[in-house]
């Protein structure tokens, strides 16, 4: 049996729920291994807490310029040592208190806010070390000295110094980012079509701005406009943790049998199986979801910073292209169908990896 702890930071759902993919595919491995999720805020005083899970997507949000520069720049550090500092002095020091008497034989971070946490921790109790990459990005903040190992998407930027390249490049292992383990399986998409109760003659379009609905409701006008542009589409809209958006979805679609808004689900791999393509904002984590199931991507939204690499790697391997507008979005839907979704995608296996969790808890484990 072996402690395994998993941490991510509430900056974004996905790097939270890439943590508990993980855990669950390093239960279903081994069911004697002792796991434990934390998130790395909640070990803050109450208002630094509240200002590390809130300030980001509001700073991100009204400051986009200014936050993509700070994160920018961040990223090319050799340490962030405003945020290293503040993890080391508030979240470092209960965690080793809470896990003396039964300290961790693995830490897992799937976000560069986690890291300081690990360093520590190994330090302290000599245990295994392990980075997880949850964009499409590989930057100086999921590098550190005595991590074992850094896993990361198969196509990704890179913003780290010559040095810490060659520093690291060995402990560099292709994964992907961990996603839910049913995304491997094969289901039906016809069949899924009926329980959701559409028809197989119109393209399903998938509608997600993450888990936390981040930026939704100012794009509520645009997909007014889908909805109404003639096209045989049907909409499967994702609206996750964002009760408002929910509700001014129903109030706009209630009735509409072309259109099912859809609450926050732990697992969604059947709302992709059973999508044509995707619309939404470009997370690492829905992004890698899409790939999974071949889903051409539109992104109507990008947060500062991670979301711009992201957008561009999915954009140069043609599987998605950034559309921030609804004339862009609309002239790129119906070139997609004009085509019949085959000409100017690319090859979906590139960067796919549908057992990516699987994959990263046979390494954990066996290292």
């Amino acid at each position: 049996m072996k402690n395994i702890m998993i941490a991510g930071a509430s900056q974004g759902f996905g790097h939270v729920k890439a943590a508990v993919n993980l855990s669950h595919a390093l239960r279903k491995a081994d069911r004697s291994n002792n796991l434990r999720v934390i998130d790395v805020f909640d070990y803050f005083p109450t208002v630094l807490r509240l200002v590390a899970k809130n300030g980001w997507s509001y700073t991100s949000t009204h400051f986009h310029k200014g936050y993509s520069r700070l994160y920018k720049r961040s990223i090319t550090c050799s340490k962030s040592l405003l945020f290293g500092e503040i993890i080391r002095k508030y979240g470092v020091n209960p965690i080793i208190a809470e896990l003396r008497s039964n300290p961790p034989d693995v830490f897992i971070a799937t976000h560069a806010m986690a890291l300081p946490l690990g360093e520590a921790l190994k330090k302290e109790f000599g245990c295994k070390f392990f980075s997880v990459a949850t964009d499409f990005i590989l930057h100086s903040g999921h590098v550190t000295e005595g991590v074992d190992l850094i896993f990361t998407p198969a196509k990704y930027e890179r913003a780290l110094n010559g040095r810490q390249l060659q520093s690291f490049r060995r402990r560099i292992v292709t994964t992907g980012i961990p996603i839910d383990s049913l995304f491997a399986r094969s289901k039906n998409q016809n069949n899924l079509l009926k329980e959701y109760g559409f028809i197989t003659e119109r393209k399903t379009v998938l509608v997600s701005f993450g888990g936390d609905g981040i930026n939704a409701i100012r794009n509520v006008n645009l997909l007014i406009e889908l909805e109404r542009s003639g096209l045989p589409l049907q909409f499967l809209v994702l609206t996750g943790k964002n009760k408002k958006f929910h509700a001014i979805m129903e109030n706009l679609f209630s009735g509409n049998k072309a259109v099912k808004i859809i609450s926050f689900q732990d697992s969604v791999s059947d709302l992709y199986t059973a999508a044509d393509f995707f619309v939404g904002k470009a997370g690492g984590l829905s992004i890698s979801e899409a790939v999974a199931k071949n889903l051409p991507m539109f992104f109507v939204d990008r947060l500062p910073g991670q979301e711009e690499f992201n957008v561009k790697v999915i954009s140069e391997l043609n599987l998605g292209t950034y559309t921030p507008s609804y004339e862009i979005l609309e002239k790129k839907i119906r070139l997609l169908l004009k085509n019949d979704f085959r000409d100017g995608i690319g090859d979906f296996d590139t960067i796919a990896r549908p057992n990516s969790s699987e994959t990263i808890a046979g390494l954990v484990l066996a290292y």
